[in-house]
Order: structure tokens, then sequence, then C-alpha cells
């Protein structure tokens, strides 16, 4: 919500809280085995509407968890680029959960 106070508009910040199972302390074997997620829940803005619009933005979604770490067979070259875009789901107008599959 946006206030109007004169001849300036206070809009609050949009942000993004990263949580669910595959946020702390998740090893390799974690990411071997699957199932674990990633909930990224949206404050003072939503996600785009489910179905095409939502569909059109998963990849990117994917593409935006980047590891600070560059391994040969780190997050970035083995979980990023074989996520499916299936595992990417909105499941209300403010939050993603992605379910990780085996890698």
């Amino acid at each position: 919500m946006a206030w109007d106070i004169g001849a300036f508009e206070y809009v609050p910040p949009i942000t993004a809280a990263l949580s669910g199972s595959a946020t702390a302390s998740i090893t390799k074997w974690d990411i071997k085995a699957g199932g674990k997620q990633i909930i990224l829940d949206l404050t003072n803005d939503t996600w785009v509407a489910a179905g095409a619009a939502f569909d059109a933005i998963r990849q990117d979604i994917l593409n935006g968890l980047v590891s600070a770490q560059n391994e040969a067979n780190g997050w970035n070259n083995i979980v990023t680029p074989n996520e499916p875009v299936t595992s990417v789901v909105r499941t209300s107008s403010t939050r993603v959960t992605i379910t990780l599959e085996a890698h």
C-alpha cells in the first residue's frame, strides 16, 4: 500500500524471504536424495498470475538461485541447469515453493 504525502509518495519496499528445508545445513546427500524445499515469500508484492504468466517465469526463478561458489560439481553446474521447471509451484499469490528433484 502506498501513501501520498503531498509531493512524495511512500512505497513500502518489496522483499523476498527465503526459507524451507533446503536453506539450512543442506548436504550433498540431501541434493542427491531430492525432496528438500526452497520457499520464496514476497512482501509488498505478488507473483504473476497462475497459469501461462507464471509458467513463463518458472525458469527465471530457477536461474536466480545461484551459489556464491562455482564448483565443477556444485549447485550452479548440477542443480540449477538440471532442475525441471515443474519443481517451481506458485502456492499462493505471495509464495513460491520449489521442491528439488534428486541430482
